[in-house]
C-alpha cells in the first residue's frame, strides 16, 4: 500500500482555502453563511482534486443566494482584494459553468474576469456546446481585449482538442468556425 503523497495538488484545496473563500465572501455579503460553507472540510479530505473542486462549487450554490445573477456578483466581488488568485479560483469557474448555462451573456463577462486571475479555459467549452452563436460572438469581442490572459482564454478555451477539456466536435468538424 503506497503512502500518499503530501505534495499533491489536491492538497491546496483545503481549510485554510475554505477559510480564506468563507472570509472573502463575508466580506461582500456579510450573511454568507460560514459555518454551513466549512461543514465540507472533513467530508473533502477524502476526496482527490476534481472532486474537491467540484465539493466546493456544491457547497457555494448551497451557501450562497439562490439567485444565479446575485451569487455571480458576489463571487466576481470576493476576489477584488487579491487574495483569491490561481487555482483558488477554479470552484468558482466550475460554479458558473454548472450553474450558469442559462446566463450566457452574464456567465461569459464572469469568466473573463476570472480568466484574468486563473484560467477558465475549461469553464468557456460548456457555452460553446450550449449556445455557440452568442458563445462565438462574445469571444471574437474578447479575441482583441487587450490583456493577454483574456485573449489566451480565447484561443485556448474555443481548441477543438485541449488536454483536461472536452472535446469540442463542432470545431473538428468546421475548423473554420475558429
Amino acid at each position: 500500500m503506497s503512502k500518499e503523497n503530501p505534495n499533491a495538488l489536491k492538497h491546496m484545496y483545503d481549510q485554510k482555502l475554505l477559510l480564506n473563500m468563507a472570509q472573502e465572501i463575508s466580506l461582500v455579503h456579510p450573511s454568507f453563511d460560514k459555518k454551513s460553507f466549512l461543514s465540507i472540510h472533513a467530508p473533502m479530505l477524502k476526496l482527490e482534486m476534481k472532486d474537491r473542486v467540484r465539493l466546493i462549487r456544491d457547497q457555494l450554490k448551497q451557501t450562497l443566494p439562490t439567485d444565479y445573477t446575485n451569487s455571480l456578483k458576489i463571487l466576481l466581488k470576493s476576489t477584488n482584494s487579491g487574495k483569491l488568485t490561481g487555482f483558488n479560483l477554479w470552484p468558482y469557474t466550475e460554479f458558473i459553468q454548472t450553474y450558469g448555462l442559462d446566463n450566457t451573456k452574464i456567465s461569459l463577462e464572469g469568466l473573463k474576469h476570472l480568466t484574468t486571475l486563473f484560467t477558465s479555459e475549461w469553464a468557456v467549452r460548456p457555452f460553446i456546446k450550449k449556445d455557440l452563436k452568442q458563445t462565438l460572438e462574445f469571444l471574437k469581442i474578447c479575441s482583441l481585449d487587450s490583456n493577454h490572459h483574456v485573449r489566451r482564454w480565447v484561443s485556448e478555451g474555443s481548441r477543438p482538442r485541449l488536454p483536461w477539456g472536452e472535446r469540442l466536435h463542432v470545431f473538428i468538424q468546421k475548423p473554420d468556425l475558429t
